[in-house]
């Protein structure tokens, strides 16, 4: 008896002495409480875990073995990027190493941007994440900060009139004398994983640069394999043009801002866009042709953070789990690769979705908990709880999320930011009391390009202008694009409060889509006298009309505007 059997049994048997000493832990003594704490019931989960995962490994050993063989093959030698004869990935490095200088100058702006034009300053104005990791370093599903004394004392700590002068973390939660996040928690799980490398505490606007530059690699990347899979017969210029706009082109430049707020917003939101759109990049190569259980796996994986990180992507994420599983029933021809499929798309959210789960009534006793309820926010949140979320906020949202225009001023940078309405755009469908609008700029204004986005919904590519002939895993992904970045929209076009930081929720999909509408039309316009010229200088304006304004916008509350000002002061 060697291999997995082994090893499974050994597996077991651990698991099941984790179990019996969770539940027989006041017999041996190991724990003098009568009722059951959390660790126990952690130390129980985890060995009906490992015998489950046991069990399984023994029923299925021959298919283990055979995925671990194809792991090996695949660490032994990198799987192609491109499925071009003779090339992978250093081949196709070597194709697109000119969009380089696009990149580089992206990144650097982004470091620009976030250093407010000094380069090496970079302030965090809290570090929420880095704080919650030292406390499940301690063992602690709560922040080591400790709440005033008199926060506690008050009969309704919730209500701002009561709290008076007492000063309190910005939107931070308060559950039986306890800090906690109702951020999800995965950012702090991997500054908890850094810790034993690097012992200072990250701030939380390091997080929203590395995120950032995450997910923008990740465009990039997936970008350019669609375009090497059916569009690499256009000309470079345009796949220039897009890695710019994937870059510059929406909030971005705004969120990456170097003031004196609260950062722990953007982290949240840039972090869970970015596992969200790295498992759509996965599934994408799935979809494109290599098709594994591992790439399966990892891409919901990927999704399953995504929904840790960001609770709002569990309708986005699922969707795209989806449209994976269904692609994956279409395209596998046997009943046993269907099922091996399915459950390797599948399981990885689950599970994710179970311990986000514990995670939540861990700590407040439900589920569906993230501690919103308890939030000290700057009015009583659960007076007004259940209008949170209501269809009369949409006309309000729709306006300041695609209509509301920036100001327009004489100095440096011109355009300005503006508050988002918040008096009823249709007299007769007024938004609810609670609703309100920070600083936003209209879509339309914005970043005009988005509009190609429809043209990736409708245009279909002449099957007899595609280098290869099968166009369905280009309408996968345009489905999957336009299903997540409308998915979030609409949750948002429902929610209370209006801000610009929120449309990194969907600009990211929302972006690639466009872009791919334009590479569409330049395959449909090409060969056309004067038809394309026209259709490319359109595509060329709308370009640096998103880009210019979402950079004068987003720099207009940043310190940067500053140091640019002083240049122009010799």
């Amino acid at each position: 008896m060697n291999g997995f059997p082994l090893l499974s049994i050994l597996f077991g048997v651990v698991g099941l002495m984790a179990m019996s000493s969770a539940v027989f832990a006041g017999i041996l003594g190991l724990d003098n409480n009568p009722g059951w704490g959390r660790l126990r019931i952690v130390v129980l989960i985890c060995g009906i875990l490992m015998v489950m995962g046991a069990g399984f490994s023994l029923r299925f050993n021959d298919w283990l073995k055979r995925g671990l063989e194809r792991i090996r093959s695949w660490l032994g030698s990198i799987s192609t990027v491109a499925r071009k004869p003779g090339t992978g990935t250093a081949g196709f490095l070597k194709r697109y190493r000119f969009i380089t200088p696009a990149v580089t100058f992206v990144v650097l702006l982004y470091i620009w941007l976030v250093s407010s034009g000094t380069w090496t300053s970079w302030v965090s104005p809290t570090r929420y994440y880095a704080n919650l990791a030292r406390g499940f370093r301690n063992g602690n599903l709560y922040l080591p900060t400790r709440p005033d004394p008199r926060l506690l004392e008050l009969s309704n700590p919730y209500d701002p009139s009561m709290r008076g002068a007492i000063e309190i973390p910005p939107d931070i939660t308060l559950y039986n004398g306890h800090y906690y996040l109702y951020w999800g928690p995965v950012p702090s799980l991997i500054l908890l994983a850094l810790q034993p490398v690097y012992h200072g505490r990250i701030g939380d606007l390091f997080l929203v640069f590395g995120f950032v530059c995450g997910i923008f690699l990740f465009q990039v990347t997936l970008a350019a394999l669609i375009w090497d899979r059916f569009f690499n017969t256009l000309p470079r210029w345009i796949l220039t043009m897009s890695v710019l706009l994937m870059g510059l082109a929406g909030p971005t430049p705004f969120i990456l801002n170097n003031f004196y707020s609260a950062r722990i917003y953007e982290a949240a939101i840039t972090g869970g866009q970015f596992f969200l759109i790295g498992g759509l990049l996965i599934a994408w190569t799935v979809v494109d042709g290599q098709s594994s259980s591992w790439r399966l796996a990892l891409a919901s994986t990927f999704w399953a953070l995504a929904i840790g990180t960001r609770f709002l992507l569990l309708i986005p994420a699922g969707i795209l789990a989806l449209l994976l599983v269904v692609w994956i029933a279409k395209m596998q021809s046997s009943m046993n690769k269907n099922l091996v499929g399915v459950i390797s798309a599948i399981l990885p959210l689950v599970l994710g979705l179970a311990c986000l789960g514990w995670y939540n009534w861990a700590r407040f006793g439900s589920v569906t908990e993230s501690g919103l309820y308890y939030q000290l926010a700057g009015w009583n949140i659960q007076e007004s709880y259940g209008d949170l979320m209501d269809v009369r906020n949409i006309a309000q949202n729709i306006y300041n999320y695609l209509f509301n225009p920036f100001l327009v001023d004489a100095q440096f940078p011109f355009l300005l930011l503006d508050a988002g309405r918040q008096e009823s755009v249709f007299s007769f469908l007024p938004p609810l009391p609670i609703y309100a609008s920070q600083y936003i700029t209209g879509l339309f204004y914005l970043a005009p390009f988005f509009l190609y986005a429809f043209a990736a919904m409708k245009i279909m590519i002449p099957t007899n202008a595609v280098g290869r002939d099968d166009p369905s895993p280009l309408k996968w992904i345009s489905l999957a694009l336009s299903g997540s970045s409308l998915a979030a929209f609409g949750f948002l076009m429902m929610f209370f409060w209006g801000a610009m930081r929120y449309m990194v929720d969907f600009m990211p999909s929302l972006m690639l889509l466009a872009v791919i509408g334009y590479w569409q039309g330049s395959r449909a316009f090409s060969g056309q006298s004067g038809l394309d010229r026209l259709y490319h200088a359109l595509g060329i304006v709308l370009s640096l009309a998103s880009i210019l304004v979402s950079f004068l916008v987003g720099v207009s509350i940043n310190d940067a505007r500053f140091v640019v000002l002083h240049w122009f002061s010799y």
